[in-house]
């Protein structure tokens, strides 16, 4: 009786939506802050339910100009939360910082005290007076102090 039930079942859930492709895989491990170079990718053919594709790198143009987040298993599916932008800025390392308000413009070297990638809101160091600022991570590595 249990076996006809679970026949029944089986039959009414319909065809699993499992499907097969081939997508990119790292062909040795990467770790945090690498590059993921196109020529450091290979296909590698998987099968899941079509649904969880969505959530890993379909084709080798996703991960162009990105780095690892995270750890990267070589031979795994690259999950698309272990990928970022390269930073654009390091920490410890001047960048140049300009402030704007109305004809008003200064320019200074500042210290990040953290990295950061474009859009990002970082905290710098005015090395001359040690004063704290938050600062936005342009596209060009420079960063912008907004007004009070």
């Amino acid at each position: 009786m249990l076996r006809r039930l679970m026949a029944a079942v089986l039959l009414l859930s319909g065809p699993a939506l499992a499907e097969v492709r081939t997508v990119p895989v790292a062909a040795t491990t990467l770790y945090p802050g690498d590059p993921v170079a196109a020529d450091a990718l290979i296909g590698k053919a998987f099968e899941a339910d079509a649904a969880v594709f969505d959530n890993y790198v379909s084709s080798p143009a996703q991960a162009r100009n990105k780095v690892a987040r995270r750890t990267i298993a070589a031979g795994q599916p690259i999950p698309l939360a272990s990928l970022k932008p390269p930073d654009m800025i390091q920490r410890g390392k001047p960048a140049m910082a300009v402030f704007q308000s109305g004809g008003l413009v200064i320019s200074t070297l500042l210290i990040p005290l953290e990295a950061g990638t474009a859009g990002d809101v970082v905290q710098a160091r005015n090395p001359e007076s040690g004063l704290v600022v938050m600062a936005t991570v342009k596209a060009d590595g420079t960063l912008m102090i907004a007004a009070p």
